[in-house]
């Protein structure tokens, strides 16, 4: 049994199918589909209120949104990313980002 939690109308879905900026082609890669998209929500924030998706796109942060990766980084996260950094401690999350470190993916090195 399944149970229904929410339900997104496919209009309400910003998309390279649903853009406004519609372009048609066979993507071959993966950074083909990323960077179409974000041509497409470029495209919708430059149009403001005149893009369908105008409410929803108001919603997207507007300052620096600090990703774990950066919390390390003094000149970055300061205090704030230090401490969030030792909610880490111990969960999947940081021994993801401390396998990264180690092959030189991410600037993040363990809470100390």
């Amino acid at each position: 049994m399944s149970i229904v939690v929410c339900a997104i109308p496919r209009q309400s879905i910003l998309s390279a199918r649903t853009s406004s900026l519609q372009r048609y082609y066979e993507p071959e890669s993966a950074a083909d589909i990323i960077m179409h998209l974000t041509a497409c929500l470029l495209h919708e924030l430059r149009l403001g209120e005149e893009s369908e998706f105008y409410g929803w796109l108001q919603m997207i942060p507007r300052e620096t949104v600090l990703l774990p990766t950066l919390w390390a980084e003094a000149s970055v996260g300061g205090e704030d990313g230090r401490r969030a950094l030792e909610w880490l401690e111990g969960t999947e999350a940081l021994k993801q980002l401390e396998r990264k470190d180690g092959e030189g993916l991410s600037l993040v090195s363990p809470a100390t």
